[in-house]
């Protein structure tokens, strides 16, 4: 775990979703300056600065900004090696290029991806042609005939109630503060039914009301960006687990032993830094599951019962074993 968590420099939540979205925004530029007078938006930027990007994609997450210019420098790339001018895009030249990603045997999804990134460009940037290329059946069965190359799905395991007591031991049991606040965490996904990521954006501290411990978060991973911080999304979980323990309690005294407070912009679980405390980072869902499975082998846990277990194993919709507990 030091090395895991404490050996590189870590910036503040804020920071790194800025610097993620101004990335995103170059990117959009470059593919902007191609398209040149196929879409007006390259006029505007001309006339008015490229800030006005922000607005032209004001209501669009970062992670879509990200993968869908991604997609389409991959075309432009691609293009460039073959001598073509990429835009304004045609339907032959669209067929050309998803029928050589399949006989190329290019990623499964990246012909779809292109489909949606050419959609995404209609809608936002109102480029031309783009009707004639999504609905051709030959584009889409091409695309198509590479999804079906994809491989199989495979989720991670769901945690086993055996599991998930060990995690309630950890946060009412005689263990280190640090153990106690992340199991603690892992509960509260588990019982509200939480992607770990979404649970970073929870923007109050928790509380408990009866027998439940309630909360709130304003951005999620099925939200749509333009209802950003004008709705809560309530969260709820029992607060006594499968093992009777109020695990709850424990939880919001360790976090505010901790010095832990939910608040918006800051992420609900930081990175811990070497020596105690928190930074002002966040926790990453792939250390999440490092640290998950740390934990529980930690506490007992066999390393063999571990191996598909990451940090979306909290989100299944059922421990594995709970019916027979019930």
């Amino acid at each position: 775990m030091a090395k895991l968590l404490g050996g590189t420099r870590r910036r503040p939540m804020k920071a790194e979703d800025r610097e993620k979205r101004e990335k995103a925004m170059r990117s959009w530029l470059v593919v902007i300056r191609v398209m040149d007078k196929c879409t007006p938006v390259a006029a505007m930027i001309d006339k008015d600065g490229e800030a006005i990007l922000e607005d032209v994609f004001a209501k669009k997450k970062t992670g879509t900004l990200e993968m869908r210019a991604s997609s389409m420098l991959l075309y432009i790339r691609w293009c460039q090696s073959k001598g073509f001018f990429p835009f304004p895009v045609t339907e032959q030249l669209a067929y050309v290029y998803v029928d050589e990603l399949r006989k190329n045997n290019a990623p499964a999804t990246r012909a779809n991806s292109y489909r949606s990134a050419l959609a995404f460009c209609k809608g936002s940037l109102l480029l031309d042609g783009i009707d004639a290329i999504l609905s051709s059946s030959r584009v889409t069965g091409s695309a198509h005939r590479s999804f079906l190359t994809k491989r199989l799905l495979k989720q991670r395991d769901a945690l086993t109630v055996d599991q998930v007591q060990v995690l309630e031991q950890v946060v009412c049991g005689d263990c280190p503060l640090r153990d106690k606040v992340f199991a603690g965490h892992c509960l509260l996904c588990i019982y509200g039914r939480l992607r770990f990521g979404d649970s970073q954006n929870i923007v109050e501290e928790p509380d408990i009301d009866g027998d439940y411990v309630e909360c709130g978060l304003t951005i999620h991973k099925t939200m749509h960006l333009a209802g950003r911080a004008r709705r809560l999304l309530p969260v709820v979980a029992p607060t006594f687990g499968v093992t009777g323990l109020d695990w709850g309690s424990q939880f919001l005294e360790a976090r505010a032993t901790s010095t832990l407070r939910g608040w918006p912009g800051t992420p609900f679980l930081p990175a811990p830094v070497l020596g105690g405390g928190w930074s002002a980072a966040r926790l990453q869902t792939t250390e999440a599951a490092m640290w998950l499975c740390e934990l529980l082998h930690k506490y007992g846990v066999l390393k063999e019962k571990l191996l598909n277990v990451g940090a979306h194993s909290s989100k299944q919709q059922r421990c594995r074993g709970w019916q027979k507990l019930e």
